[in-house]
């Protein structure tokens, strides 16, 4: 167990700071830590490392790693949302963290965690990073639907001319054609649904046929 002495000692720090025993459970967590995974100690008493940290986290190995080999390790950039709070506001808490075992008198190691969250400009620049991101991917699709919409068009437009001068069985073929021509185009409208480029069409519905 942690003394008393360091105890006020790790309360008095702004950085959250967790305790992990031999057993894996969570063996002290200072007011910071109490804060940043939103639990009280006699709370986080009782749970087991997995249990704090997000599902597969990679600290979960470094604690594992700390207390049987006795070796210290610094992480950074690491998603440290406890499972509770996935999806929430606090989701995507990226932070930096060391690693470090320490020895007590019962020949008990622990392994102590302190977290040093990420600075707010490196969360708005992880921010922007994704959005630039989706608006890429938004570009893209709209290019993409642009080029698989202008030879359809074309491809249309032959089968029509052909259908004339065709024969029963080539009138058949041609309207084959431009209805499977005609099913893609939809497709590909609905697909730039999801573009940003996309404008919303407002116009009147009968709502009976929308119900039926």
């Amino acid at each position: 167990m942690i003394a008393t002495n360091e105890k006020l000692l790790l309360d008095a720090l702004p950085q959250p700071v967790i305790s992990i025993g031999s057993n894996r459970h969570v063996t002290y967590a200072n007011f910071a830590a109490q804060e940043f995974f939103g639990s009280s100690l006699n709370v986080l008493r009782r749970q087991h490392i997995v249990d704090v940290l997000p599902f597969g986290s990679p600290v979960i190995s470094l604690v594992e790693r700390c207390l049987d080999n006795s070796l210290s390790f610094n992480e950074y950039g690491i998603d440290l949302t406890p499972p509770t709070q996935i999806g929430g506001t606090n989701n995507g808490r990226m932070v930096d963290l060391h690693v470090t075992p320490t020895e007590h008198e019962e020949g008990n190691r622990q392994a102590l965690i302190v977290v040093q969250p990420r600075s707010i400009a490196n969360h708005i620049d992880r921010q922007l990073t994704h959005r630039g991101a989706a608006r890429s991917v938004s570009a893209m699709s709209a290019m993409l639907a642009h080029e698989i919409k202008n030879p359809l068009s074309g491809i249309k437009g032959a089968a029509q001319l052909l259908e004339g001068d065709a024969g029963p069985d080539g009138v058949e073929l041609t309207r084959l054609i431009c209805s499977e021509t005609e099913r893609i185009t939809g497709l590909v409208d609905q697909f730039e649904q999801f573009t940003e480029t996309h404008a919303d069409i407002n116009s009147p519905v009968n709502v009976h046929a929308v119900l039926e």
